[in-house]
């Protein structure tokens, strides 16, 4: 077997990262003697067999949904020379600290490590390529003692004689000046500081990108001393309405209508005049609004709040046409939540004699992503494999679908038949896997898929 594995924990890693739009963090690479036990899934590995060292990770580069991770591993500090036969790469996981993302067997191409005294240096470049899918920020801890080969050396050579000055950069971890200057304040060689000053040039201010006025809508760009002057100004006029009864204060109130303050609203419009009031909504539980009323009702605006409210909902008329009220989201909504639903996988039609299956969800808002990973078996061509209910009732689609998802047959992974297969996920929680005429081949299944709640 060869070639780079993601893991299990490494694609729970992926599915959790983009559901939370959060950062992906490669800790460092190490290397041993050992190799995966014989029939043991590679990706079903949560550290190396026998340990031996950690290396020093000199590069990382990214291109679409692949990262290419190169780490070193010398004589240096080597006490007795070994046979390096396995290797991995380390990530930090929010939930669970440091895993291992990604496994690499070198039995196949071994490579020996002299120790430090010995007559013979050996020095070996390993590269790790991995799927990182959508994350579009990925941080790497490289060492600053990490050997540099000659083909970079010159090229970063090149870069430090001609430098270019291009504001419009951009660099993980990089979101504003100060962030660049503590990456700065860090431990860092030459040629990182010219790609880092790129991307923190482009938060430096410049005379031209001073807002003078009201209406810019750039949510990056500074406002004037001068505009900042005229708004003090009217926040303090603004204060002076207030106690001169520019904001009118009134209650709400309809017989026929209890506990619903939209509808309330609605049916006291036409009889309050045009202005802008805060206003007591009663009749069973109580509420409280902000009204701005023009035009004599044709057009105006109303925010409700009130503890009976989960959310703050807005309301508007236009042109004398009450729009469908909207509930605005709070950050308890965006949560994102994890749940092992593996224990449902229909036990008719999947093998756990050999291969670790599972079945995970993970939510974060309304975004629930499906992944599935198991061997299957006694297929029939269209088969449920998660019955109804298995999903639960918050994690539902509200409309059944189809996606195509990867099946694999009996053999080693590199040299092992696809099949195209699909799943159908429904809105009574199940999971149905359409296999076709192909159901006696395929013996493997991988699915991930995201849909909205």
């Amino acid at each position: 077997m060869t070639g780079t594995i993601i893991t299990k924990k490494g694609m729970i890693l992926i599915a959790k990262l983009l559901a939370s739009n959060q950062e992906l963090v490669f800790t460092r690479a190490a290397v041993g003697t050992g190799s995966a036990p014989q029939g043991w899934d590679p990706a079903g590995m949560t550290g190396l067999n026998q340990y031996k060292m950690n290396g020093k990770i000199s590069s990382c580069h990214s291109e679409g949904e692949e990262a290419t991770v190169v780490f070193q591993i010398n004589s240096t500090d080597v006490e007795s020379g070994f046979v390096i036969t396995e290797a991995g790469l380390f990530a930090e996981d929010p939930d669970e600290g440091e895993i291992l993302y990604a496994y690499l067997d070198l039995t196949d191409d071994p490579q020996y490590v002299y120790a430090k005294n010995s007559v013979v240096q050996k020095f070996a470049e390993i590269e790790f390529k991995t799927i990182v899918g959508a994350i579009e920020n990925i941080t790497v801890i490289t060492s600053p003692d990490a050997l540099v080969t000659k083909e970079v050396f010159e090229k970063e050579i090149d870069t430090l004689s001609n430098p270019e000055f291009d504001d419009s950069g951009t660099t993980a971890g990089i979101t504003g000046f100060p962030a660049f200057l503590q990456k700065v304040k860090s431990k860092m060689n030459i040629f990182e500081f010219y790609r880092n000053f790129k991307a923190g040039m482009q938060y430096v201010l410049h005379t031209g990108q001073i807002v003078n006025n009201c209406t810019s809508e750039s949510e990056n760009l500074p406002l004037a001393a001068a505009q900042g002057k005229v708004l003090w100004d009217r926040q303090t006029q603004l204060i002076s309405d207030l106690g001169n009864g520019t904001f009118k204060f009134i209650t709400l109130y309809d017989e026929n209508v209890i506990n619903n303050p939209v509808q309330t609203i609605k049916n006291q419009w036409p009889i309050i005049s045009d202005g802008t009031y805060v206003a007591n909504i009663t009749h069973g539980s109580k509420y409280c609004a902000i009204l701005y009323r023009i035009d004599n009702g044709e057009n105006g605006a109303a925010i409700i709040f009130g503890y009976p409210l989960r959310n703050v909902k807005y309301m508007h008329i236009n042109e004398g046409v009450w729009e469908s009220e909207k509930t605005l989201v709070t950050n308890s909504d965006l949560a994102t939540t994890t749940i092992d639903i593996t224990n449902k996988l229909a036990s008719q039609h999947i093998d756990s004699s050999t291969y670790e299956s599972y079945s995970i969800l993970v939510k974060s808002g309304n975004v629930v992503t499906l992944m599935v990973s198991a061997q299957v078996k006694d297929l029939t061509g269209l088969d449920t494999i998660l019955p109804v209910g298995a999903i639960p009732t918050s994690h539902r689609t509200k409309i059944a679908f189809t996606f195509s998802v990867h099946g694999r047959g009996q053999a080693q992974w590199l040299s092992a038949m696809n099949y195209p297969v699909s799943l159908r996920v429904m809105e009574d929680g199940s999971v149905t896997l359409a296999t076709g005429t192909d159901h006696g081949n395929v013996v493997f299944i991988n699915a991930t898929c995201t849909y909205v709640v």
